[in-house]
């Protein structure tokens, strides 16, 4: 049995909670990402930094999850008919993916749930639940409500992925050569450059927007500059 496991924002392998359930599942699961073609025909700017970074996570994820035993699949063409496609090859059981509201994702969702089980996997501390009061009313004072919140946040943490999952091996090679050989917008060689020619964007320099630095730089803030938050946000509101 194969599950396809559908990356979409989840572009990491700590903490993330799609790779918790694809791997407690006991079976073989496909890693896959598809550049939606639908989507990015509506953005007109071709050097979008939010397109660049995209792909930057989507490189660094293929070479993290390789570095782990596993692979990354990357495509690009309709989403909603890469996946049915991929159902069908496969003989996939079950696709694991993010619990989203987005209409237009949702709607693949509905259409891929009669070809197969779609698990949706929150991955989201503020997702799972409503805070309300114990007769299911709306809290209509803060603080409640504030202490009600954090009782359900530290739940969440203590159940929430802290590790890198393990990854049983992936037979590349295999999957590559079957991929090939079908109509799916399979991307072989993915790596910045030829993502972006294929999807038709521009290199744009990101800066310090870079997706590589993305954890020090938090790490340097919670370290650093958390403890100094509110007078660094009082100097930019002032001007100094």
């Amino acid at each position: 049995m194969t599950n396809i496991l559908l990356f979409q924002r989840e572009l990491r392998i700590i903490e993330n909670a799609l790779i918790e359930r694809a791997t407690s599942l006991n079976s073989n699961f496909v890693p896959i990402f598809i550049f939606d073609e639908k989507y990015l025909s509506k953005i007109t700017n071709k050097d979008s930094k939010q397109i660049n970074f995209l792909v930057n996570a989507v490189v660094k994820l293929k070479d993290e999850l390789t570095s782990e035993g596993s692979d990354l699949f990357v495509f690009y063409g309709e989403k909603n008919d890469i996946l049915k496609n991929l159902v069908k090859i496969l003989n996939c059981k079950t696709i694991i993916c993010g619990r989203t509201y987005e209409q237009d994702i949702n709607k693949v969702y509905a259409n891929l749930s009669k070809l197969c089980k779609v698990d949706e996997v929150s991955d989201s501390f503020f997702s799972d639940f409503n805070i309300v009061k114990k007769d299911g009313e709306a809290f209509k004072v803060f603080t409640p409500y504030k202490k009600e919140f954090l009782k359900n946040v530290k739940k969440l943490a203590q159940n929430f992925p802290q590790k890198k999952s393990k990854f049983s091996k992936i037979n590349s090679k295999e999957l590559i050569s079957l991929f090939q050989n079908k109509s799916l917008g399979f991307i072989k060689d993915v790596n910045l450059e030829n993502i972006l020619k294929i999807i038709k964007f521009k290199k744009s320099d990101l800066g310090e927007f870079d997706v590589k630095s993305g954890e020090s730089k938090l790490e340097d803030f919670c370290k650093n500059r958390a403890k100094n938050y509110a007078l660094e946000i009082e100097r930019t509101v002032s001007g100094v």
